[in-house]
């Protein structure tokens, strides 16, 4: 039974697979299959042509739009992706310096102490 699960996987996800992943958000999708759809434009009546014709630069339009939205977005993340580490590397070098003085503070308080204790057992 299980092999045939197995096989059943292997054949739906090669025949399946590059469909999904056709499916995905792609800049120019749209109107790269706008481009194919065009032909269908000379097959309808001429009253009708000028209403598809329309439809596919609306379409044309709003897919530039998204592209450019697209891009500003990645832009933008790519930005605070880089300001991000900055700051990240920035914290470090400080918690860096901090823990310096606050070991040297302990350190200075356990020499103290341990000087501290050591006249107190001499006396004793």
């Amino acid at each position: 039974m299980k092999p045939f699960i197995i096989i059943g996987f292997i054949l739906y996800s090669v025949c399946f697979f590059s469909f999904c992943s056709s499916l995905e958000k792609q800049p120019g999708s749209i109107a790269r299959q706008a481009d194919l759809i065009e032909d269908l434009a000379n097959k309808l009546p001429e009253e009708e042509r000028t209403r598809f014709r329309k439809f596919l630069d609306n379409i044309k339009i709003d897919e530039r739009l998204s592209d450019v939205a697209i891009q500003t977005t990645k832009e933008s993340a790519q930005d605070a992706q880089e300001l991000a580490t900055e700051r990240s590397a920035d914290a470090g070098k400080w918690y860096g310096i901090r823990n310096l003085y606050i070991g040297a503070v302990i350190i200075a308080l356990g020499f103290f102490a341990w000087r501290i204790f050591l006249k107190v057992t001499t006396k004793i």
